[in-house]
């Protein structure tokens, strides 16, 4: 399938945005008044909402497209491939952040989301065991995890949706978000803490599938061309009342609204258990975009972020690794005043291009190789999502 330049800087965007906020949160901590405009800046929607829908979306259209051409066998290879792919590097990056703890504990700079009573500062090695199982999601280690999971149950989604049940899949997403806010996910935790440390994360994979099959759904339909009417050329009058209800929701975001007592904060928009109001949010804010994106195309194709955007899951392990290796240095990064601290936090935002350009160097020396017969061809992996 043929990129859509403006779907991978959408992504680009959302990694910029996720690496900005993160390192905010804990290594540039001196600087977090920035938070109050890069964290959640249209209204109660982060990058993370993005970073899961658009993956969903790009995986329906690749793997939808080739269930139309009645590549199913081959989609589910591309599929398991992509997640085995995504886990092994969840690995990669918890042995990286193991050994680098056996190493340099009395080092790190603990406070805020990486604390001291974090499991793999007191027991790394049982720590990384279940991690590998994935019953321990410490900060930034849930994100892969969750993408890995709902990349399993990806073929069974494009599959029910190719035969036309749509609703019920939906329906499905929308019973399981239902349980999410009911507690399901605490309850499984809370079993599993009987008997090990579990950790299952930030962000409640019961209620966070939702945007992703969501996601591979509208994908799916896009590619086989039968998205409604609406969803494809926005209508003048639907976008107007969209944007004015993006604007009340924005308003209250900012407290404008707090003295009327009609503030969102609180559950509804919660980013746990992705809250009503933050899903509704994210929906008001994602018809405005393509709207945007249909009549001002150019504003979607930074090349810069298209190009972070095709190597997104590179791009998101490095940022994981800049968080938590920074901490050694926070210490030495709240001492710098403020002009170089600046200087330093555009040039570490800035390398994010060096994991994709490494990517892009390997990947196409893979296939120069290949095609000259060096190496032994292997199933290619989806790129794309």
């Amino acid at each position: 399938m043929k990129r859509i330049i403006q779907i991978d800087a959408l992504r680009g965007f959302m990694l910029v945005n996720m690496t900005i906020d993160h390192l905010l949160y804990e290594p540039f901590r001196s600087i977090d008044v920035i938070l109050d405009y890069s964290c959640q800046s249209f209204g109660f929607v982060s990058a993370a909402e993005g970073f899961y829908f658009l993956s969903g979306l790009v995986a329906g259209m690749v793997f939808g497209g080739m269930l139309i051409k009645g590549q199913l066998n081959e989609m589910r290879t591309r599929a398991y491939k992509r997640a085995r792919e995504i886990y092994l590097t969840n690995i990669a990056l918890f042995v990286i952040m193991t050994l680098s703890v056996l190493v340099f504990k009395n080092v790190f700079h603990l406070g805020g989301h990486i604390s001291s009573d974090m499991l793999i500062f007191n027991e790394p090695l049982t720590a990384l065991g279940l991690g590998v199982i994935l019953l321990n999601l410490p900060y930034l280690f849930e994100i892969l995890p969750l993408y890995f999971f709902f990349l399993l149950i990806t073929p069974l989604v494009i599959t029910q949706t190719a035969k036309g049940r749509t609703g019920w899949v939906l329906s499905g997403a929308v019973v399981i978000w239902v349980l999410a806010q009911l507690g399901l996910r605490n309850g499984i935790e809370g079993l599993l803490n009987n008997f090990m440390p579990a950790n299952l994360g930030h962000f409640d994979i019961f209620a966070w599938q939702f945007l992703f099959v969501t996601g591979l759904v509208i994908g799916f339909h896009k590619r086989k061309g039968t998205l409604p009417g609406f969803l494809v050329k926005p209508p003048k009058s639907l976008t107007a009342i969209v944007a004015v209800m993006a604007a009340l929701i924005f308003a209250d975001r900012y407290g404008l609204f707090g003295f009327f007592g009609l503030t969102f904060v609180g559950y509804p928009t919660s980013i746990t258990l992705l809250g009503p109001v933050r899903i509704l949010d994210f929906a008001l804010l994602g018809y405005l975009i393509v709207g945007l994106a249909g009549k001002y195309k150019e504003w979607f194709e930074i090349r810069w972020l298209a190009f972070l955007g095709q190597h997104s899951l590179y791009v998101f392990a490095y940022h994981v690794l800049l968080c938590y290796g920074l901490k050694l240095f926070q210490d030495r990064i709240t001492a710098m005043s403020l002009a170089p601290k600046l200087i330093f936090f555009a040039l570490v935002i800035a390398s994010l291009t060096i994991p994709a350009w490494l990517h892009q160097r390997i990947r196409t020396w893979y296939r120069e190789s290949r095609a000259a017969g060096k190496i032994t061809p292997v199933p290619p992996s989806v790129n794309a999502t």
